[in-house]
């Protein structure tokens, strides 16, 4: 089989197809290379722009996060301050009552002192 191959490729009628059957294909590769060069830089760029989407949907992601936690923070914060506003209204108000209950006593004690006075003065 080997030469019969020989025989073939040295004939004549075969050089001319065997010079263009190898120009074919420094053709159909340097063609090859071409479209797998470009397809690389095709892909490169997918890659790139993936990575840059990818980047830019964790960025969001974050910043969404962060400022959950930040509001979070915020409204406990708030909740915080609206707790110690209740705490001393109610303290006030406990005072407050204090006080008018002492108020109270105190007046009541100026009415019985009138009416002790006033009884006095009758007699």
């Amino acid at each position: 089989s080997s030469l019969i191959d020989e025989r073939v490729l040295k004939s004549s009628k075969w050089d001319s197809k065997v010079d263009f059957t190898l120009k074919e294909l420094i053709l159909h590769d340097i063609d090859k290379r071409q479209t797998e060069y470009i397809e690389n830089i095709f892909t490169k760029l997918q890659n790139k722009i993936l990575f840059a989407f990818i980047g830019a949907t964790i960025s969001i992601i974050f910043t969404i996060i962060s400022f959950n936690k930040w509001y979070i923070d915020q409204t406990s914060e708030k909740i915080d301050d609206i707790k110690v506003i209740l705490n001393l209204n109610k303290t006030g108000k406990k005072i407050i009552d204090n006080i008018r209950i002492l108020l109270d006593k105190h007046e009541n004690k100026i009415d019985k002192n009138e009416n002790k006075t006033d009884k006095k003065k009758k007699k």
